[in-house]
């Protein structure tokens, strides 16, 4: 019945550890190179906000199914 919502925390928590990783790899490599860590890892840092929001809605779906049932 609820399958649904455990398919969309796994997405959260893969898409999560997606954009840790990228994000920690792109620091390396600003360091190395010297770029700029602010333009380089503006799209990483969306993508973590990203993952956090589909925490909260995954939870919010969650919690307006167990009040209508």
């Amino acid at each position: 019945m609820y399958n649904y919502i455990w398919f969309t925390g796994v997405m959260g928590v893969g898409l999560l550890t997606v954009a840790i990783i990228t994000l920690m790899k792109e620091m390396v490599y600003c360091e190395r190179h010297g770029l700029q860590k602010l333009k380089t890892l503006i799209p990483n840092g969306l993508l973590v906000v990203c993952s956090i929001g589909w925490f909260v809605l995954t939870i919010c779906l969650y919690l307006s199914i167990q009040n209508q049932i």
